[in-house]
């Protein structure tokens, strides 16, 4: 074989395994809830589905925690996540508010209501049909099974929010498990609900955040994943242009290589 074929085939084949070797697979996902909403604390009657949402405790410590979920039809089923981030963004605190304080995300484990009610304010406004209050996961006639909502007691993810501005959960494993979770299994996903310090000894740290209707200032979630790998009936990749030139020079060359040693016999 001449050696400028050897070279080339050499080459083609060093590359083919560099492509099976590293990932083609990796995507990323930039997404914003189908819905999110504000618990009123100790508040029955009172919710706030269409309005920002609100963390933290008011003057006299009643505390406001949010509820946001996303759709993962976009990732398909059997994909790997590898990195989930979840940015929010704190427009308003509450006069003399506390704000070293540590946010975080839980798992929520029901489905929930977002309804029509509307506030601007922390104090939230009268609940209506299908909306999420502090006792109600529809209003008026589902219930949470503990008052506050239902989730997981461990924080999937904790931000500290220190100021007004943007701020992000960071991707942690508990994060990731739950997304991978929602990829595998849709009917699980209920989302998260977020919520900062609620200790006895904190009385005012409640913080005004863009909600789903404030469009790309409202909560927005990273998801980077690796998608599914295909079949084993279907696992070849196809070479790129440049590489498919490249194994046509070689079979050229071999041609011509084979042609002249013909001739000179």
């Amino acid at each position: 074989m001449p050696r400028v074929v050897s070279i080339l085939i050499g080459v083609l084949l060093c590359v083919t395994g560099l492509m099976s070797a590293t990932s083609v697979n990796a995507a990323q996902a930039t997404l914003y809830p189908v819905k999110d909403a504000t618990l009123i604390g100790d508040e029955s009657a009172l919710a706030n589905g269409k309005g920002p949402i609100f963390i933290g405790k008011i003057a006299g410590g009643s505390a406001r925690r949010s509820l946001m979920q996303f759709d993962f039809a976009g990732i398909p089923v059997g994909s790997t996540i590898r990195s989930v981030q979840l940015r929010v963004w704190v427009f308003t605190a509450a006069s003399n508010s506390s704000f070293d304080d540590i946010a975080s995300l839980y798992r929520l484990t029901t489905s929930w209501g977002e309804g029509q009610s509307f506030a601007s304010g922390g104090n939230g406004g009268t609940a209506l049909v299908n909306d999420s209050t502090w006792v109600h996961r529809f209003y008026p006639n589902q219930f949470w099974s503990s008052a506050g909502g239902d989730f997981v007691s461990q924080p999937s993810s904790s931000t500290l929010i220190n100021t007004l501005g943007e701020f992000t959960f960071p991707s942690t494993p508990a994060l990731i498990a739950d997304v991978q979770q929602w990829v595998n299994s849709p009917a699980t996903n209920f989302g998260w609900l977020m919520k900062d310090v609620e200790n006895p000894d904190v009385e005012k740290n409640a913080k005004r955040l863009f909600s789903r209707e404030s469009g790309t200032f409202g909560p927005q979630l990273t998801v980077v994943y690796d998608l599914p790998s295909p079949n084993a009936g279907d696992s070849d990749v196809p070479l790129p242009a440049w590489a498919l030139a490249l194994l046509g020079a070689a079979l050229v060359a071999g041609l011509s290589g084979r042609s002249l040693g013909k001739r000179s016999k």
